[in-house]
């Protein structure tokens, strides 16, 4: 009744007669804990839409506030300790209102971000919100057990499953969970498992129900939360097991599975899973992008205690890509540097933390040495950058130019920008990546590189306003303050001819800075040339 009764709120979620139908079922079930936490659920969907909740529905709450057997506890499975935070939680509140509706309407969701855009801290500010809290089944899949079976799920099962739990199913259905456990998956010797999705189904279809019958005892106090986190590195045993379970109704009558991914998902049972789920619409999906401008701004205010600058903001958004992991990082570091925010957005260099570095390694240990140039070359070029440029500087095979380019896209290093002239180019995501790419060349590489880009961009382009900016810095960066003076003052005469004020005192700015600091200390009159064409 349940689960017709759910199918109709998905149309009419405000129905009177359908939430009352609910209510009195969790009613006569005895599930005190499941009306309080549904009514107050309704009292948020009514607040939302702005209408009063009706009285008959609530007095179910404090009827069941009064009989229910459980009270607010600490719930058995806490949120694991390695995967705390010392950080507060800022932001996605749309996000957490979809958690909430589905956690209610209960089945499978696919919860997917790159790198550091916060997805498993979302699942936990979600579980900790819960007046009372669902049963937590939380696992995490690893890189090097993605051939194990099943060790995505039995990690967490020794610690998850209590012995309460396990009194609760039969006799026959602890034999043959415990059989299966010591005498074939720890079978050293000879396990003789499958080895494909197809081949675990039909052969283990009795050890596959005791679990789902043992997943059933567990979800008989309140609805299971079932979170299964770097879901693409689980191995295919589990991925068949979570797939019968779904196939079989759990968590459409039992709770909801969140399955969490990065966007590329290099696991094609996981995939197919994902399509077959979408073809049959019964896969919700949050998609976590990075944090807007305005975001950020309150971001950082929170994280600060000060209301930053536009600089502030626009080079914080340079760096981070708006990606809340970085952020978090980025700030911290400033705090813990001493140094004030109105110089770093000044200067605008933030230090490294060693946390952003380490996850920059991790991504690049695998890449080949084409690539690492590819991508070397790339950053020396500046935060963007166009593919006619940075060919002429790597001067590789046009087909692995491009295998390269695209495989430093899937790895979330760049971005498609088509805003970019001629014919498009790309960007870096986060700037702090590219930075840390920068202070890991020599000096005798960096100014090599920077050289390179002045020959491809006068080769490109040609001797133009528009690249004058650019040309100048390379040579700045590569050592040559004479040529670099020479754009400078060749671009602020460009910016002179289109009455562009602010744009010819910066050039020719650049140009005296350079003049006085390097090259002509003792020929006044050069100065004095340059400070009558500023």
């Amino acid at each position: 009744a349940l689960v017709w009764l759910g199918k109709g709120l998905e149309i009419d979620p405000l129905n009177e007669d359908l939430n009352y139908l609910i209510l009195t079922c969790e009613r006569d079930m005895g599930r005190n804990q499941q009306i309080v936490a549904y009514v107050n659920y309704l009292v948020e969907l009514y607040k939302e839409r702005e209408e009063d909740v009706p009285e008959k529905l609530l007095q179910f709450r404090p009827q069941a506030e009064a009989s229910r057997k459980f009270v607010v506890e600490v719930p058995e499975n806490e949120w694991t300790s390695t995967n705390q935070v010392s950080q507060g939680f800022y932001g996605r509140q749309a996000e957490l209102t979809l958690l909430n509706r589905m956690m209610r309407r209960k089945g499978v969701l696919h919860l997917s971000g790159g790198a550091g855009k916060g997805k498993t801290r979302l699942m936990q500010e979600f579980f900790t919100q819960q007046t009372y809290a669902p049963r937590l089944m939380y696992y995490r899949a690893h890189r090097m057990a993605q051939n194990v079976p099943f060790m995505a799920l039995i990690e967490a099962l020794e610690s998850q499953v209590k012995p309460g739990d396990w009194a609760l199913i039969s006799e026959k259905d602890r034999e043959i969970l415990s059989g299966f456990y010591h005498n074939q998956l720890q079978n050293v010797e000879k396990p003789n498992l499958p080895e494909t999705p197809s081949g675990w189904l039909p052969v283990y279809q009795d050890v596959f129900n005791a679990f789902l019958k043992l997943m059933e005892v567990m979800a008989q106090a309140r609805p299971v939360l079932f979170i299964l986190d770097d879901a693409w590195w689980c191995d295919i045993a589990s991925l068949t097991l979570l797939a019968f379970m779904i196939e079989r109704s759990y968590f459409q009558n039992y709770g909801l599975l969140v399955l969490i991914t990065e966007l590329d998902i290099p696991n094609n049972t996981l995939n197919q899973l994902i399509v077959k789920l979408k073809q049959a619409h019964k896969l919700e999906t949050i998609r976590l992008g990075n944090f807007t401008p305005e975001e950020t701004s309150r971001f950082v205010q929170m994280m600060t205690g000060q209301v930053a600058n536009t600089a502030l903001l626009e080079k914080i958004q340079l760096m981070t890509g708006g990606n809340p992991l970085f952020m978090v990082e980025c700030v911290r570091m400033l705090k813990n540097s001493g140094m004030a925010l109105d110089a770093f957005s000044e200067e605008g260099r933030c230090p490294v933390p060693e946390s952003i570095e380490a996850l920059l390694q991790d991504k690049l240990k695998s890449m080949t040495p084409l690539v690492h140039k590819v991508l070397r070359s790339a950053a020396v070029l500046g935060n963007w950058f166009t593919p006619d440029v940075l060919e002429l500087i790597v001067r590789e095979d046009t087909d692995e130019f491009l295998s390269a380019l695209e495989e430093l896209t899937r790895s979330n290093l760049i971005e498609v920008d088509l805003t970019r002239k001629p014919a498009g180019g790309y960007h870096f995501k986060h700037d702090i990546e590219r930075q840390i790419i920068l202070n890991q060349l020599d000096p005798a590489r960096r100014r090599d590189l920077h050289l390179k880009a002045v020959q491809a961009i006068l080769e490109r382009r040609g001797k133009n306003p528009v690249a004058a900016v650019k040309v100048a810095q390379h040579y700045e960066a590569a050592g040559e303050p004479v040529d670099a003076i020479e754009f400078w003052v060749y671009g602020g005469e460009e910016a002179q001819k289109k009455s562009d004020r602010d744009a010819a005192y910066s050039n020719y700015g650049r140009a005296l800075e350079l003049t006085e600091k390097y090259v002509f200390q003792n020929q006044p009159e050069k100065i004095l040339e340059l400070v009558n064409l500023w």
